[in-house]
């Protein structure tokens, strides 16, 4: 392999791997907004269910 291809594969890994952790960070942000959504919606029907009709 040479110097340079070897260089390009580093730069290529090192894409990838930041690549790799924008999709860990957005995955982790959507599983925390639908756990508070979900949280919220339990809120809603609790108030709801004590609500007077």
């Amino acid at each position: 392999m040479t110097r340079q291809s070897a260089a390009s594969l580093r730069k290529l890994n090192s894409h990838l791997v930041q690549l790799a952790q924008e999709v860990e960070a957005k995955v982790n942000s959507s599983r925390k907004e639908r756990e508070l959504d979900l949280i919220l919606d339990r809120q809603n029907q609790h108030v709801q269910t004590l609500e007077p009709s």
